[in-house]
């Protein structure tokens, strides 16, 4: 049972990165509405789910299924044709792909035998969704647009050590995990693994909330402030064009004065 709730928390982090790998190359369709993005998520994770299942010996056609899928729910939320969103997607399945293999590879180097890389399957799936997010970061960093262009370089290596620091330790639990026997140690560590990339996910959100409303606040100021040029430039223009006027009349009184 607790087999399938790793599944299940495994396609969670993927479909959250690929949620944000799309918002490098688009913009929300409808940013007030986020009930439809919540629709969505839930029913991609859960498509990705089944198709994992389902279409566990068949690779070629389980990976064009959620490439399809992927892209058209994609382009019901952003703001893409749909040609680039089933690009996207097929470019996000190649670079999930490509970590997977890397950090397997990785695992090889330091473990030796295909019994310990087994027996560290959990934990060496999560370090990779670490791993995908590092590179979808630094992908949003150099690509995407928006509110993230104003966290300064500084600020974006100070985050990118504490997702790095993550990736450490969850290392150096692989080398741990491979010594322990009892079941009920071994689901801790990959939930405790869940739990430090769902908070690094959770901070990058929560930095690019606080972002956007900054960014959202910064617009709203500067319309103001047109609005209220263009105002005093209507007053200002309407004021010399009412002494423009006056000034015939006044030209008129004088002369009919002097005549009399």
């Amino acid at each position: 049972m607790f087999g399938y709730v790793q599944n299940l928390i495994i396609v969670v982090l993927e479909i959250l990165c690929c949620k944000i790998f799309f918002e490098s190359f688009g913009q929300k369709r409808d940013l007030e509405n986020s009930g439809r993005s919540i629709s969505i998520f839930i029913a991609l994770t859960l498509f990705v789910y089944i198709a994992a299942v389902f279409f566990h010996d068949y690779f070629i056609m389980r990976q064009l299924l959620i490439i399809i899928v992927t892209a058209g729910l994609m382009y019901w939320n952003f703001e893409i044709s749909l040609l680039k969103s089933f690009i996207i997607s097929a470019l996000y399945q190649g670079l999930l792909l490509a970590v997977d293999y890397f950090t397997l590879f990785i695992c090889f180097t330091v473990f030796h035998t295909m019994e310990e890389v087994g027996h560290s399957g959990s934990i060496i799936v999560v370090l990779s969704k670490i791993v995908l997010f590092l590179f979808v970061l630094l992908i949003r960093k150099y690509i995407g647009k928006g509110a993230l262009l104003a966290l300064a370089d500084a600020d974006w290596l100070i985050f990118l050590f504490f997702l790095i620091f993550t990736i450490g330790i969850i290392a150096a639990m692989l080398k741990t995990f491979g010594q322990l026997d009892n079941s009920i140690a071994i689901n801790l560590f990959f939930i405790i693994a869940c739990g430090l990339a769902g908070m690094n996910i959770a901070i990058f959100y929560l930095v690019y909330n606080i972002l956007s409303r900054e960014d959202q606040l910064r617009k709203e100021q500067i319309y103001r402030l047109k609005v209220k040029n263009q105002v005093d430039t209507y007053h200002a223009i309407s004021e010399n064009f009412s002494l423009q006027r006056k000034k015939p009349m006044n030209t008129k009184t004088r002369f009919c004065v002097l005549t009399h």
